[in-house]
């Protein structure tokens, strides 16, 4: 796929993301209603003043209009909740949330790593452990994780996310590896006198390089999906606690910028992870 074609499949992706969000902003219950119309201190023209600032939430083809307006423009609009403007918020939170993203995916790759290694180096057994504890954690809610480990430290973020992404990368990490090692390069290495530290880091993981990547692509597809959860059971005030907030308070206009921004992530993902396999197949 040509850089061209692939831009233009993550333009057409984005758009659709916009019209799809913005179709179901539209036909949530509560859309255009906003509390503060039951004051009775309110008079009626500041009542009908409200409900016409909130008129256009009611039309998805006026909110795409106007989201695309103000993304040509470089704005992302106003938080009908918050009253200040969207690029703010992120800029107030989207450091925090990288930093979890960032701390779980290098923890939880850590340790996959440094169990496949042992199991390289001293016996293929060591991962009987490892796979039952891998899934019994597949087996606890990411919400519940979070909890249990929010009474514990205030790390819990990092934490959860590493447990879950260690939870769906350990496993296929060790069955990459087993196969990589099982090639026939790999044993002609071995017969060569090539130890089994050489043969590891000069024939095993050269071998599984490009599905280790496509792997590390998968693993951040599903840091993002993690994200929100962790961050609303533990009240950390990050890109995640905004997206639950803004649903919640029918902030339409939040909803579709966080929309877009999780459908662009991923999709610089599957993109990565799509090369890698496809670099692979070439090989």
């Amino acid at each position: 796929m040509s850089l061209a074609r692939w831009a233009l499949r993550c333009v057409a992706i984005l758009l659709a993301a916009i019209v799809v969000s913005a179709l179901l902003a539209a036909s949530s219950p509560g859309v255009g209603v906003e509390d503060r119309e039951l004051d009775p201190r309110l008079s009626s023209e500041s009542v009908q003043k409200l409900r016409a600032d909130h008129a256009r939430d009611q039309s998805p083809f006026l909110m795409v209009r106007t989201v695309l307006k103000d993304a040509v423009h470089g704005e992302l609009g106003t938080s009908s909740l918050y009253h200040v403007k969207i690029s703010r918020l992120l800029q107030t939170r989207a450091v925090l949330s990288a930093q979890y993203l960032a701390g779980g995916l290098l923890i939880a790759w850590f340790f996959a790593a440094a169990l496949v290694f042992l199991e390289q180096l001293i016996a293929p057994r060591l991962s009987l452990f490892p796979r039952m504890a891998a899934t019994a954690l597949l087996m606890v809610p990411s919400a519940a994780l979070a909890a249990a480990l929010g009474l514990w430290t205030d790390a819990a973020p990092f934490f959860c996310m590493a447990a879950v992404v260690f939870a769906k990368v350990y496993a296929v990490f060790s069955e990459i590896a087993r196969k990589s090692a099982a090639a026939r390069h790999s044993f002609y290495a071995l017969a060569n006198g090539m130890g089994l530290r050489q043969r590891l880091f000069f024939s095993v993981l050269p071998e599984a390089a490009p599905e280790l990547l496509a792997l590390l692509g998968l693993s951040v597809n599903i840091a993002i999906g993690t994200l929100i959860a962790v961050e609303a059971v533990c009240d950390k005030p990050g890109l995640g606690r905004l997206a639950i907030e803004a649903a919640m308070n029918r902030d339409t206009r939040v909803v579709i910028v966080l929309t877009v921004i999780i459908c662009a992530m991923t999709q610089l993902a599957n993109s990565h992870r799509r090369f890698w396999i496809k670099r692979r197949q070439w090989l």
